[in-house]
C-alpha cells in the first residue's frame, strides 16, 4: 500500500474515533451522581474517616486508607476517579469518562485489526463504535453510566487490552526493549488492581503471557515468571484488605462449593442470555455464524464441517429467537426447568467460545485469542462471586464487541474491490448503524431529561445550604422525581435508595443528619 492511502486510511479512522468521542461526551455529559457517589465525592464511604466534599490531596489519601481497612482494597482506579473529581469536579470526570471510553473501543479496535488491512480497517472502526450504541441499557445503567462502576471496571479492559497489544507488536522487533517491557508489567498490575473478578482474571492473563514467553519465545524461567509477579500482587492487595474478609466472613452462608456453583450456574447463564441484550446478542450469534461458514471454506475434517454446519443452524435459531421471540427467551431462562437452561446455556457458551478460538488461531490473531480466553475466566470467575450485577460482563462484553468486528471484516478481501461479501459486510453495518442511532438517541434522551431534573435538585439543595436554614436542626427539602429511572442509577428518589445513602447524601451536601427529602412529580 502506498504512503498516500495509507495516510488516507489513518485520517478517515481517526475522524471515525473523533465523532466517537464527541457522541460520547454528549452522552456522558448527562450522567450525573447517582447510589453511593455521594459517598465517594464527600470521602464518608468509610466511616470512620470525617468525611469533606471539598478534599484535600492528604485526606483523600487517609480516606484511601480508611477505605482499604473497611470496606474493600479497590483502591487504584477510585482514586484516579476522585482526583479527577477534585481537580474539576463533575464536568472533569464526565470528560475524562468520555475520553477513556474511547481508548478502550480503539485499543479493542487495534486488537481486532491487526491482520487487517486498508478498508478493512475502516469498516472496523466503524464498526467498533457502532455496536457500543447497541449495548442495552440494563446494562449500561449499572456498569458504565454510573462512575463509581465505570472507572473500577472499564479502565482496566484497556490497561489489559494493551498489555497484550504491546507483548505481541513488540514482541521481536526493534522496539522489544526493558522499557517496554517494565510498561506491560505496569498496566498488568494497573489492571489487576481493580476489583476482586479483574484481579482473578489477570491474573490468569499473566500466567497465559508466561505460558507463552516459556513455550514460544523460549524465555528463562526466571525472566517469564516477571508477567506473573504484578498480577499476584494486586491479586493480593484486593483480596487481602481487611474490609473485604470482613464482609467474606459476613457472607459465609455455609453452602458448600458444588452446591454453590450450580446454584449460581443458572443466573450465569440468565446474565449471558437475557433478552435486554437482545440487539447485542443477535450481532454476537451473526458474528458465530460467519464464522462457521468461513472455517467451512478452510477446513478439510469432516467433523470439523459438521460442527460449522451446526452452529450455523443453531445460531440462525438464536438469531430468530432474539429477534422475534425475546419475551419467550426471557421466560425459558427465567422459569424454565434449571437443568435444561444450564444444559443448553453451557452448549450455546462452550460452542461460542470453541469457534472463536478456532477464528482466533485461524486469523493467527494472538492478542485477540489471548483476550478472549482472559474473558472466558471472567464468566468462569462468575460462578464463584457471591453477587451478579451484569456491570461483571463487561469484559466478556467488550471482547465479543472485538470478535463481531473481526467476523464482520473478514468477509472483505482486501485486494478485491467489489465483491459480494463486502456489499454483505456493508449491509450488515449499515443495518447496525441504523439500530444503534435508534437505541443511542433513546438512551440519550431518557439520561438528558433526567439529568436535568438532578440538576435541578442539586441547585434546589445548594441554595438551601448556603440559606439560614441549613442551620436548623430539621430540614424538610421538596424535590422533584426523575422522569424515567430506567435512565439512571440509583437516584435519591428511588425506592432502593437506602437510609444510609441518604446520610452519604446529607454529607455531600453538609445537610444536618435528620434532613428530610420529599420527592414530588414535575
Amino acid at each position: 500500500m502506498d504512503d498516500r492511502k495509507e495516510i488516507k486510511y489513518k485520517l478517515c479512522i481517526g475522524c471515525v474515533f473523533c465523532v466517537m468521542l464527541v457522541l460520547l461526551y454528549q452522552q456522558f455529559r448527562v450522567v450525573h451522581i447517582y447510589f453511593d457517589d455521594y459517598a465517594y465525592y464527600s470521602l464518608s464511604y468509610a466511616r470512620s474517616f470525617n468525611g469533606t466534599k471539598n478534599y484535600t490531596i492528604l485526606q483523600l489519601l487517609e480516606f484511601m486508607k480508611a477505605h482499604y481497612m473497611e470496606c474493600n482494597g479497590r483502591l487504584l482506579y477510585f482514586f484516579v476517579w476522585l482526583l479527577l473529581f477534585w481537580l474539576g469536579g463533575l464536568p472533569l470526570v464526565q470528560l475524562s469518562a468520555a475520553v477513556i471510553m474511547v481508548s478502550v473501543l480503539w485499543v479493542l479496535w487495534k486488537a481486532a485489526s491487526l491482520k487487517m488491512e486498508g478498508y478493512q480497517k475502516i469498516l472496523a472502526a466503524i464498526s467498533v463504535c457502532t455496536l457500543y450504541w447497541l449495548l442495552d441499557i440494563v446494562f449500561l445503567r449499572q456498569g458504565i453510566y454510573w462512575f463509581a462502576a465505570f472507572f473500577l471496571y472499564v479502565m482496566p479492559v484497556g490497561a489489559l487490552v494493551l498489555a497484550a497489544l504491546l507483548y505481541f507488536e513488540f514482541w521481536g522487533g526493534e522496539r522489544n526493549t526493558a522499557g517496554n517491557k517494565m510498561t506491560i508489567l505496569l498496566l498488568i498490575f494497573a489492571a489487576g488492581w481493580s476489583q476482586e473478578q479483574q484481579a482473578a482474571v489477570t491474573t490468569v492473563f499473566a500466567f497465559l503471557l508466561m505460558l507463552h514467553a516459556i513455550w514460544v519465545k523460549k524465555e528463562k524461567c526466571c525472566a517469564a515468571i516477571l508477567y506473573v509477579i504484578p498480577a499476584i500482587l494486586a491479586l493480593l492487595i484486593v483480596i487481602m484488605s481487611p474490609g473485604i474478609q470482613a464482609r467474606l466472613e459476613s457472607a459465609d452462608d455455609g453452602i458448600g462449593l458444588i452446591e454453590n456453583i450450580g446454584t449460581n450456574a443458572r443466573q450465569v447463564v440468565y446474565l449471558l442470555g437475557t433478552a435486554s441484550s437482545w440487539r447485542i446478542n443477535i450481532f454476537i450469534f451473526l458474528s458465530i455464524m460467519l464464522i462457521s461458514i468461513c472455517d467451512l471454506k478452510y477446513t478439510k475434517s469432516r467433523a470439523c464441517k459438521g460442527f460449522d454446519a451446526i452452529q450455523i443452524v443453531m445460531n440462525g435459531c438464536l438469531i430468530y429467537g432474539y429477534a422475534l421471540k425475546q419475551t419467550a427467551v426471557e421466560i425459558f431462562i427465567a422459569t424454565g426447568d434449571q437443568t435444561k437452561v444450564i444444559i443448553i446455556g453451557t452448549i450455546i457458551v462452550l460452542s461460542i467460545m470453541i469457534q472463536v478460538i478456532r477464528f482466533e488461531i485461524r486469523e493467527n490473531n494472538a492478542v485477540m485469542l489471548l483476550v478472549f480466553l482472559s474473558a472466558m475466566a471472567s464468566v468462569a470467575a462468575l460462578f464463584f462471586v457471591p453477587q451478579r450485577p451484569n456491570r461483571l460482563l463487561i469484559f466478556f462484553t467488550l471482547s465479543m464487541v472485538a470478535v463481531c468486528v473481526q467476523a464482520i471484516c473478514s468477509l472483505i478481501d482486501p485486494l478485491e474491490k467489489k465483491t459480494v461479501d463486502r456489499s454483505i459486510a456493508g449491509s450488515i453495518v449499515a443495518v447496525m448503524i441504523v439500530m444503534g442511532l435508534k437505541n443511542g438517541t433513546t438512551i440519550y434522551r431518557g439520561y438528558a431529561e433526567n439529568y436535568e431534573v438532578l440538576k435541578d435538585n442539586d441547585l434546589t439543595i445548594q441554595r438551601i445550604v448556603r440559606s439560614s436554614g441549613a442551620d436548623e436542626r430539621e430540614i424538610e427539602i421538596r424535590l422533584k422525581k426523575t422522569l424515567d429511572p430506567m435512565y439512571c442509577c440509583v437516584a435519591p428518589d428511588d425506592e432502593n435508595y437506602s437510609e444510609i445513602l441518604q446520610v452519604f447524601m446529607n454529607d455531600y451536601y453538609g445537610l444536618p443528619e435528620d434532613t428530610k427529602y420529599v420527592y414530588v412529580d414535575r
